[in-house]
């Protein structure tokens, strides 16, 4: 069975009348002539048409038996009857027969009625009065027409192509088709149904349901014997072109439009071709049922025998235009035969597109509700449906470019949402509806007329209120938009816009107007510091999308403002001028490296981390002076002690009466012999952090001696050890070893020991500088 891919087909330009079956009544009485009445007043009709095909010799037998039964009472003295019945047959029929009661009838062809694609068969019997029923056998052969001839019959080896019809009441009417096991069978009516036996596949309709009888186009076709005509390739993907075996025409027009088409149609649409097609297959069907299609359970292109190249573009585009990406027919039909008809005349012929409908016709429908109808046979309401789709959208999309129109397009084709970045494509929304297009629409083209026309033409009578509620949140929206600055509002309010729940969307805008404010004035703050935004405050914020992650909003946005202002304190007061002290002491205390610490991990969105670097910093700030006099004066000191010392050594050296062995002193836990820092002993102000220190300390009033004591803190008034008893002159330089605290008499030194620090020293050394604190 056919499965005809809603919204998958466009009219053709040539369309045939449906065929149908007459009945002649007349009306008799005493000395009266005949007068004629409705056919339907007063005849009851039921019908069982069976076709056969031979594929072998191209050829369709038909035998239809209608019953008919005259159900016009006699009116007194006047009678009425039936004396004869007719049926449309294709004007290519053959061998036409008619048989009633085991004798033949006389038959009489009669052209059409304004129509050279049929006529009619008229069989003539005597008369049929009221009550009384007659059954008459038609047979006929079906050889089919030329190709692009008025009549659609087709018939050749492998493949035919023809309407079948039964005329009868409700219920009355059926129609089979038989053909070989194996032959494909397609119908522009969804009720066949088949069943196979002894090598032949019989498809039979359900009856009719209404008083019209019943009508299709059907198409079969054997594989093996019509087979591949053509190949192509297109996009990267080989297609098959079938066309009847007598048309070549027909398969070199469709091959070299298709490969030009396809590249135009991916430029127009913006999307690269998505496949999904691997044939197209010429039919007679859409000329008599009114439709083209795309059938997407076949990934077929049925076309008619016209080399149309709009038509032909407007199949093809429905690789991309189909349900699954857009919800409504009037969309998919529209937008195919907006791109169809700017590409036609670029590629092949210039064809006119349809005019515009009248909006107040009798066959007109809000395009929001125009539906897949119940046949295949264009109707009044169908040829309505596609002239106002194509008016609506040129009216919406006329106007743009080729890259505009390819822009719009491509977002709508992915189901993107009018409230998401151009570049993004938001998970959600994958298939788009009358609403979500309008807003794209409007957003993405300014188009400032397209709530009208959507009002005109697209929108139910009983909808159009929603338009105000509409034009009064995006209001809202857009205010908030502006206060959040350059990002995204968050998620779920998108997502209510997009969807239309204003009510919902209203909400959530009152309770975010606070956090959108302070979402805008720290990307200002940021910008204004140099500073990065911090990703993952940006994502949290636009990525919102329940109350809860709304109520964490109104304390994390707020806070990052707060920690954006200390940050920038922090810096500012890192990267002010100063004098050199201050500066010195910023870089013993690392002041610099802080600060940019601080923004670092602000950018990465470690918020209170930020906050303590930048109030370390500031705290820092305070003393950086005065650790720089600090440092400056205990390094001229030690300069001092310095050129001092090497004084005394060259007097330590002419002593050599106190000359003392250095290890007679009692002195395990002194400062290091010899030049360089000992690791226990350190001179204040530029003693090294202990293992909990941060950072450079204030500078104490002198060394620790460890190891009773922690590096970095105030000296130990005691030095370790044992007391010594006497001046110590020791030969070697640079080095004074410290006794035990107390000591009474000065020391002998050579070049000042900057290791040591004085433990309550109560007489000056050699060099003359006091030794309370300092050695």
């Amino acid at each position: 069975m056919d499965d005809f891919s809603a919204g998958a087909g466009r009219p053709p330009r040539h369309r045939a009348r449906r065929l149908g079956a007459v009945a002649l009544v007349a009306a008799a009485a005493m000395g009266l002539a005949a007068s004629p009445a409705a056919a339907d007043d007063g005849l009851f009709e039921s019908s069982r048409t069976r076709y056969e095909v031979d594929v072998e010799q191209g050829m369709v037998e038909v035998t239809s038996t209608v019953t008919i039964r005259n159900t016009l009472p006699d009116r007194g003295s006047r009678y009425f009857y039936f004396d004869g019945y007719q049926i449309a047959v294709p004007a290519s029929a053959e061998r036409i027969r008619a048989r009633s009661g085991g004798a033949a009838l006389t038959v009489t062809l009669r052209p059409g009625v304004g129509d050279e694609t049929y006529r009619y068969a008229l069989a003539r019997f005597p008369q049929l009065r009221y009550g009384r029923s007659r059954t008459i056998t038609y047979t006929y052969e079906l050889p089919g027409a030329p190709i692009r001839s008025a009549d659609p019959t087709r018939a050749g080896k492998g493949y035919a192509a023809f309407a079948v019809q039964g005329p009868g009441e409700p219920g009355e009417a059926s129609v089979e088709v038989l053909v070989p096991d194996g032959v494909e069978f397609t119908s522009s009516a969804g009720s066949f149904t088949s069943k196979a036996a002894g090598g032949t596949t019989t498809w039979r309709a359900e009856p009719n349901e209404d008083g019209e009888g019943f009508w299709s186009f059907v198409s079969v076709r054997d594989p093996g014997k019509v087979g591949r005509h053509t190949t192509t390739t297109v996009a990267g993907q080989e297609l098959q072109v079938l066309s009847f075996p007598d048309d070549e025409k027909w398969a070199g027009f469709v091959s070299e439009t298709f490969a030009a088409g396809v590249p135009a149609l991916e430029a127009a649409i913006g999307v690269p071709w998505p496949g999904g097609v691997t044939r197209v297959r010429e039919d007679v069907s859409p000329a008599v049922t009114g439709y083209a299609w795309f059938d997407h359970a076949k990934d077929e292109i049925v076309l008619g025998e016209d080399l149309d190249t709009a038509l032909l573009l407007h199949e093809a585009s429905h690789a991309w235009f189909n349900s699954g990406h857009f919800s409504e027919r009037w969309l998919r039909e529209g937008l195919a035969d907006l791109v169809a008809y700017r590409l036609d005349g670029r590629i092949g012929e210039d064809a006119k597109p349809p005019k515009a409908p009248r909006r107040d016709s009798k066959a007109a429908v809000a395009l929001a509700d125009w539906e897949e109808p119940s046949g295949r046979v264009a109707d009044a309401s169908e040829r309505y449906g596609y002239a106002a789709s194509y008016t609506a959208m040129q009216r919406l999309l006329g106007d743009l470019d080729d890259a505009e129109l390819a822009g719009l397009v491509a977002a709508a084709y992915i189901g993107q949402s009018a409230y998401d970045n151009p570049d993004a494509h938001v998970p959600g929304y994958s298939i788009t509806g009358w609403r979500q297009f309008l807003d794209l629409v409007e957003d993405r083209t300014g188009n400032g007329q397209a709530a009208a026309t959507f009002s005109t033409w697209v929108i139910p009578d009983g909808l159009l209120e929603s338009l105000d509620d509409r034009a009064a949140a995006r209001e809202t929206y857009r205010a908030l938009d502006a206060r959040d600055a350059a990002w995204q509002p968050p998620r779920g309010l998108r997502r209510a816009m997009t969807n239309w729940q204003f009510s919902r969307a209203a909400t959530v805008m009152e309770r975010l107007s606070d956090t959108a404010a302070a979402a805008g004035r720290l990307q200002e703050a940021a910008a204004a510091a140099g500073l990065t935004e911090p990703e993952t405050v940006r994502r949290a914020y636009s990525q919102a999308d329940t109350d809860s992650e709304y109520s964490a909003l109104a304390t994390l946005i707020p806070r990052a403002v707060e920690v954006v202002g200390a940050v920038t304190e922090a810096s500012r007061t890192a990267g002010a001028d100063a004098d050199p002290f201050t500066r010195l002491g910023e870089l013993i205390l690392g002041v610099d490296a802080g600060a940019e610490a601080a923004r670092a991990r602000f950018s990465e969105g470690e918020l209170e981390t930020a906050a303590g670097l930048a109030a370390g910093v500031i705290e820092q700030s305070r003393w950086t002076r005065w650790l720089g006099l600090g440092a400056v004066t205990a390094a001229v000191l030690a300069l001092g002690g310095a050129v001092a010392g090497v004084a005394a050594l060259r007097a330590r050296r002419r002593r050599s009466a106190q000359d003392v062995r250095l290890g007679q002193l009692d002195q395990p836990d002194v400062a290091a012999h010899g030049l360089g820092t000992d690791p226990q002993v350190v001179l204040a102000g530029f003693w090294p952090p202990g293992p909990d220190e941060v950072g450079i300390q204030p500078p104490g009033e002198s060394g620790d001696i460890g190891p009773d004591r922690d590096t970095g803190g105030h000296s130990d008034r005691d030095g370790p050890g044992g007391r010594g008893g006497a001046d110590v002159a020791d030969p070697d330089p640079a080095q004074v070893d410290a006794p035990a605290g107390g000591v009474g008499d000065d020391l002998g030194v050579g070049l000042v020991d900057l290791d040591v620090a004085g433990g309550g020293l109560q007489r000056h050394g050699p060099a003359g500088v006091s030794e309370d604190d300092i050695a």
